[in-house]
This record gives C-alpha cells, sequence and structure tokens, in this order.
C-alpha cells in the first residue's frame, strides 16, 4: 500500500530510541525525509546509521537538544525548516516523568519538573510546529501519550496525570488545527518492548525484591494478548496517521496495548 509519504519532511522529537527510533525508520523507508532530534549526539548518530542501514537514500538531519528547555522547541523548528524547508508531520516521542517512590510523590518539585518535561514539551513544539503548519494549510501532529493517561496505575501516578492532560490537549487543540487542515492525534502505547519499559521493570523488580522475569511474566498475564508488543507495531500506527489516507483522523488518541485497557 502506497501511503503517499514520499519526500514529506517528518521531524521526531526524541527519535534516537525506542517508539521514536521505530518510527523513523518505518517513514524513511516510505520515503520521508527525517530531522531526528534528541539529547545526546552519540545515539542519534547511532539512529541515523541504522536508519540507512534499510533506506540508504533517506535525508537525515540531526539535532541535540533538550526540548524541555523553553528556547529550544522554537529553535528546532527553525533549523528543521532551514534545513528542509517545510516540516510536514511532527511525531512527539520524548521520555514521561521518571519512576518514583510513593513518597516523592508529594514533591512539589518532582510534579514540577515533570510537567515541564513531557506535558510542556509536547505543548511547545505543537504550538511551534503549529504555526508553521497552518501557513501551509497541511500538517500532522502524533503524539506518543500512554495508556496511564486513562487507565491509571499506583506506579505511575505523575505520568498518569501528565498524560491524561495531554489527552485533553489533543481533543481540545484539535479544533483550532482543523481550521487549518492540521490533523493532531495521540497514541496510547500500553506496555512496549523499549528502554523505557525496561527501567520500570526493573524499578518493579527492585521494589518488589523480585527478577525483572518474573515481573514481565506477570504483566504478560494481565493482557489480553498475553506479550509484550514491539516498538514496531506502535510506529505503524503512527507512520498511518502521518500518512493522507489518516486525513479524516483527528482529535483522537488511539491505544496500541494488545487488549490491556479497560476504558472505552
Amino acid at each position: 500500500m502506497d501511503l503517499h509519504l514520499k519526500g514529506k519532511v517528518a521531524l521526531i522529537a526524541g527519535g534516537s530510541s525506542g517508539i521514536g527510533l521505530a518510527t523513523a525508520q518505518q517513514l524513511a523507508r516510505e520515503g520521508c525525509w527525517l530531522f531526528l532530534c534528541g539529547r545526546t549526539q552519540r545515539t542519534l548518530v547511532k539512529a541515523k546509521t541504522s536508519i540507512l542501514v534499510n533506506s540508504p537514500q533517506c535525508r537525515i538531519e540531526l539535532f541535540e537538544t533538550d526540548i524541555y528547555e523553553s528556547e529550544a522547541a522554537h529553535l528546532l523548528i527553525a533549523q528543521a525548516f532551514h534545513c528542509f524547508g517545510t516540516v510536514d508531520i511532527l511525531v512527539n516521542s520524548t521520555e514521561g516523568a521518571s519512576f518514583s517512590p510513593h513518597a516523592e510523590i508529594f514533591s512539589n518539585k518532582n510534579w514540577l519538573e515533570a510537567c515541564e518535561k513531557k506535558l510542556l514539551g509536547y505543548i511547545r513544539l505543537t504550538q511551534c510546529a503549529f504555526e508553521l503548519m497552518k501557513k501551509q494549510r497541511s500538517g500532522k501532529i502524533i503524539n506518543v501519550v500512554g495508556l496511564t493517561g486513562k487507565e491509571p496505575s499506583t506506579h505511575l501516578v505523575m505520568s498518569g496525570v501528565i498524560n491524561a492532560g495531554l489527552i485533553n490537549f489533543i481533543k481540545g487543540f484539535s479544533k483550532t488545527a482543523a481550521q487549518y487542515n492540521v490533523c493532531i492525534s495521540g497514541v496510547n502505547p500500553g506496555f512496549i518492548a523499549t528502554p523505557r519499559y525496561n527501567a520500570f521493570i526493573h524499578a518493579l523488580a527492585q521494589a518488589s525484591e523480585h527478577h525483572d522475569e518474573l515481573i514481565e511474566k506477570n504483566l504478560c498475564e494481565e493482557i489480553p494478548l498475553r506479550r509484550i508488543g514491539r516498538a514496531e507495531e506502535v510506529a505503524a500506527l503512527i507512520t498511518f496517521l502521518a500518512s493522507n489516507l489518516a486525513d479524516y483522523i483527528t482529535g483522537t488518541t488511539i491505544a496500541v496495548d494488545g487488549g490491556l485497557s479497560q476504558s472505552i
């Protein structure tokens, strides 16, 4: 199936690992040009090398920055425009709140940090990209959010609150964006095999004094499909949402969780 993505420019925040990297790889295979943002040059270069193995014709530009800083979003979009002359697709796929002991949930510092990172980081990038897209009267913005936005978790309270805020933002902002033919949507991954997932499993294992393998086994028993998802499976949905086959999809957030979520 031709998704008509050839020559489109995709900016991927968090494109050097996990779901962001898997998305970059799939978009490259569809013919997109890539502008990858990450916090370390080493991981960005490694990501670029891995993408070019299967997509040697792909043009890839790298930008090392931390989008959690307020000025970084403006600089990132400006640099992408300088390199490619446009941004057709924005994928926000950066890390969420850290895994904290229950006592730290009530730390004002931790809450402010968590909000500044993912919540405001996504909103800033969306705002900057939208200013460019509305002039083009086209664009796709896809936010990798998280299942805890609809399914609260004792172990991920901060992530849940921030993800719920992002889901609300996506729905609310979609009506404004639609006036300029810009679509914004979200993806709610469940348990997906990524470095962040591995860190989460390890944190649970340490807290419970069990092995990582036992924690994962117990998690799989709660998932109807009885397995952990792959980053490529989330990336497949993001790639579809970025294409013109999804031009009538906006303001919604879609779960990729093996049937785990209970919400409608």
